[in-house]
């Protein structure tokens, strides 16, 4: 019987043997790859004209913003959405609801 060597990484019959050794260089690659991928995209979006002018627009606060209702419903939309998929309250409402129910009154009706 043929005895497979300690190393041997390109030979896909010794993978098992190896272990987790086989899979850290992969692994380590697949990790660093997004971060690599975003850093050459923001740099390249840095370089773009008009970016410091939308850097600025995303990063200006609008205060007077605060005072629309629409902002709030929507705030707490996202909050349901976002907090609620836990517990089933979207399945919850979505299986006691009509098919053509109006959310977006409902939802100012708890809001306001």
């Amino acid at each position: 019987m043929e005895s497979f060597p300690n190393r041997c990484p390109t030979s896909n019959s010794c993978r098992p043997i190896l272990g987790l050794r086989a899979v850290k260089l992969p692994s380590r690659q697949s990790t660093l790859f997004p971060y690599l991928i975003l850093t050459v995209l923001l740099i390249r979006s840095l370089m773009l004209k008009g970016s410091l002018q939308g850097i600025l627009y995303y990063l200006t606060p609008k205060f007077d913003r605060l005072k629309d209702p629409r902002v709030w419903v929507d705030a707490a939309t996202q909050i349901f959405f976002s907090l609620g998929c836990c517990s089933g309250s979207l399945i919850a409402m979505s299986s006691f609801n009509p098919f053509k129910n109006n959310c977006c009154s409902a939802f100012s009706s708890y809001t306001y």
